[in-house]
């Protein structure tokens, strides 16, 4: 169970102390499917990727082939393809853009970056990098045109208790004028359209809304899925579920509207100014809780354990906000699982 967290009074602009951890629930009997560990090139090969797609140098790293919104790469298997030709996929404002504190997880970017490019039309991705060793900027191949991404470096020096709450300060500070919206996630939360709507369109419905200042999609909380090691493809691995209910589906993270944004209400929600508030999809006021969370529209992916492997490196990691995670946390989710949900497994690349 997660502890409620206590309202700030305080000027926006001061930071919060991030959630304690969960009370343990015991685990349950790992799921029988697994999946080997891989490399990104692995990953690209299993999922057919060809050509520029995913070398960070090319101008369009779009795949070729036909328009077409689903193909089939197996007997009784189709996955969905990119949005190629779309509105958001077209626009070249940078309506919307991410900001992400990361340290030390070259390994989930590369799919992290495919799934938001080309299945959310995001084309600005901000990445701060809290002290990675070695840069995150180094890396060869991010799978999307590099042009796409900008990063920011941070030495363990310039590390703060709340670092996380600190760079989102800092992303909204130096880009507020170039974007209408800036989505705060992390590298193990992927966003999915689950409605008629893109993300532009469906941003758009509140962007003249001076009493909105911000859009909270809900979590919905992967387990393990019993892996113990690194699979190829996070979206592909990971189809086991926790049950809403007054667990971690509760909260969600924000996508604010750049003009109103006045600083984060901790890392889940931010303060808006002349009143503003922040919303669920329907556009009903949403507390950092839902104990009601909907996903009817847009839905937060939260791939909390990934593997047992990875789990392990996220502890000896820490966070960004000086709460690292622990077993506790584990088997509170893992107690939580056993609902199958396959959406994510059906994108390509």
């Amino acid at each position: 169970m997660l502890v409620d967290i206590e309202p700030n009074k305080k000027a926006a602009a001061s930071t919060l102390k991030a959630d304690k951890s969960v009370d343990t629930i015991p685990s349950p009997t790992p799921a029988a499917h697994a999946s080997p560990a891989g490399t990104f090139e692995e990953f690209k090969a299993m999922l057919g990727v060809f050509g520029e797609m995913g070398k960070s140098g090319a101008k369009d790293s779009r795949p070729s082939g036909g328009t077409a919104s689903l193909e089939t790469t197996a007997p009784g298997h189709k996955v969905k393809k990119p949005f190629l030709g779309s509105k958001q996929d077209t626009r070249d404002d940078e309506y919307v853009s991410v900001c992400m504190a990361v340290k030390d997880q070259g390994l989930d970017l590369p799919e992290w970056f495919v799934h938001h490019y080309y299945h959310l039309g995001i084309k600005r991705f901000y990445i701060m990098d809290d002290g990675s060793d070695p840069p995150l900027s180094e890396m060869e191949d991010l799978g999307i045109p590099r042009e796409h991404v900008t990063f920011q470096y941070f030495s363990k020096s310039e590390h703060t208790m709340y670092m996380q709450e600190y760079v989102y300060n800092v992303c909204v500070e130096k880009y507020r004028s170039n974007h209408t919206w800036m989505a705060f996630l992390d590298a193990d939360e992927y966003l999915e359209m689950t409605g008629k709507e893109d993300l532009n369109q469906f941003l758009e419905k509140f962007e003249n809304d001076k009493r909105v200042g911000a859009v909270y999609p809900s979590w919905m909380t992967h387990s393990s899925a019993g892996l113990l090691k690194r699979p190829k493809s996070v979206r592909k691995a990971y189809i086991d579920c926790i049950w809403d209910g007054e667990g971690h589906n509760v909260l969600g993270k924000t996508i604010a509207k750049l003009s109103l944004y006045t600083g984060p209400n901790t890392v889940h929600q931010v303060y808006s100014k002349d009143g503003a508030i922040t919303v669920d999809e329907n556009g009903v006021q949403a507390p950092i809780r839902r104990y009601s969370p909907t996903r009817d529209k847009i839905a937060l992916h939260h791939y909390a354990l990934k593997s047992r492997e990875e789990y392990q490196e996220k502890v000896d990691r820490g966070n960004a906000m000086s709460s690292p995670k622990d077993w506790a946390f584990w088997d509170s989710v893992e107690g939580m699982s056993g609902i199958e949900c396959l959406s994510m497994s059906e994108y390509y690349p």
